[in-house]
């Protein structure tokens, strides 16, 4: 072997014949049964997986051995949260690598790419290459992991929110809103007993009051986007309710509330603990002529 392929290269710097890069990944739960994994790759805020690869070559006996030893610090896969009824996980590396398998250089020929797989799954992914089953990972805690929130601005069951909004007027403009706008709402958990009670991201809220509602009917007209994180978006004013879930949302609803629209409660769910990068929403309200 004589090189190991970047896991931070770009799709236009991946060389031929590699479908993916050098990486290690953790099982993150199962989706439409256990054949289906879901898996997350190594935090890349220290460094990517293959800055702590070193490897040795034995022309001797033939073998190349791969290193690396990554600081529990460093070993970030996600939000540990969701790993709570997981006895044992399962994991895969790839190994994107430059060099001669079995040491067989060839009449004069160069060093060509090639990659490996391990993995702890049955029937791993496929390789040209023989490569053993690996033992499952078992998951255990660190009470640090679970202290990534700062203080709650919103407790769950608590509706009230720091900002006041301007209203939204019936056939006024159109509303815009953006993640700031937003109260992030915290619900107190206790994970792990010994962690004691830590904070956990639920989802963002605002309360916007609505003005104009006189029983008749109105077009209600909601849009936007999180950036690709999925949420499910609540919408809710008087006899009015509506959802919607991805990371891009359509609402639109015309109906009478009986004057009751008089408050907008808007609502995102986070189902992972995990904070969006970007929130931006257009509301508007309008009467239907």
């Amino acid at each position: 072997m004589v090189d190991i392929y970047a896991s931070d290269l770009s799709a236009s710097e991946m060389p031929s014949g590699i479908d993916e890069l050098t990486n290690i990944y953790l099982q993150e739960g199962n989706y439409n049964g256990a054949s289906k994994q879901s898996y997350k790759s190594l935090n890349n805020q220290q460094k990517p997986f293959s800055d702590y690869l070193s490897f040795q070559v034995d022309p001797i006996n033939q073998q190349t051995v791969i290193n690396w030893n990554i600081p529990r610090q460093e070993g970030q896969f996600g939000n540990a949260l969701w790993f709570s009824n997981i006895a044992e996980a399962n994991w895969y590396m790839t190994f994107s690598l430059k060099g001669y398998p079995y040491f067989r250089h060839g009449r004069g020929g160069g060093p060509y790419t090639f990659q490996i797989v391990l993995s702890s799954e049955t029937q791993p992914y496929y390789s040209n290459f023989y490569t053993p089953t690996l033992p499952k990972i078992k998951l255990g805690y660190h009470c640090d992991s679970f202290r990534q929130q700062a203080k709650p601005a919103v407790i769950v069951n608590n509706s009230s929110t720091l900002l006041n909004p301007d209203p939204v007027y019936i056939n006024g403009v159109r509303y815009q809103l953006t993640k700031q706008d937003f109260t992030p709402i915290y619900e107190a958990i206790v994970p792990v007993a010994e962690c004691g009670i830590v904070n956990v991201l639920t989802g963002y809220q605002i309360d916007i009051p609505v003005q104009g509602d006189t029983g008749q009917q109105l077009i209600f007209d909601i849009n936007g986007r999180s950036g690709g994180k999925t949420m499910k978006l609540s919408a809710r004013c008087g006899n009015f309710s509506a959802n919607d879930t991805g990371d891009k949302y359509v609402i639109t609803q015309t109906m009478a509330t009986n004057s009751s629209c008089t408050n907008m409660q808007l609502t995102f769910a986070v189902n992972d603990g995990v904070a969006a990068a970007n929130i931006d929403l257009n509301l508007q309200i309008s009467e239907m002529f």
